[in-house]
């Protein structure tokens, strides 16, 4: 079933996590929370349709589906520097699919979200 159809898209990620299932929920709350508790001054928005991050540009974002989460990397480099650690997942050029109802490895995502940070602070200071 396509996400659109289930929930509205407003500009609060409270709105939008409640509009998932109460699996896929968990996950992104989990998400969610490592985010914030790594970059609490990045700003949380809903980009095309789903919660994003924003830290020197974007930074990373999350979706819900009915049989998984994606986590939005949006960094096609650093998809390639975790390849060997991202092997046991479905992945996109930058998005990675986690299976509702299997754990998330989150020492994965803290690392992926960690290198993010450094990516955009690297990139953010190549522009000044």
């Amino acid at each position: 079933m396509d996400r659109t159809s289930e929930r509205s898209f407003s500009n609060d990620v409270d709105n939008y996590l409640m509009g998932v299932s109460s699996e896929a929920r968990t996950i992104l709350e989990k998400i969610r929370s490592i985010i914030k508790a790594m970059i609490p001054q990045a700003e949380e928005v809903i980009s095309y349709k789903m919660p994003a991050y924003k830290y020197h540009g974007m930074l990373v974002g999350f979706d819900a589906f009915e049989s998984y989460c994606e986590f939005h990397l949006m960094s096609p480099a650093l998809m390639k520097a975790f390849k060997e650690r991202l092997k046991e997942y479905h992945t996109e050029t930058d998005i990675i699919k986690f299976p509702i109802g299997q754990p998330v490895d989150i020492t994965l995502i803290k690392d992926l979200v960690q290198a993010r940070i450094k990516e955009n602070e690297f990139f953010a200071k190549m522009l000044c």
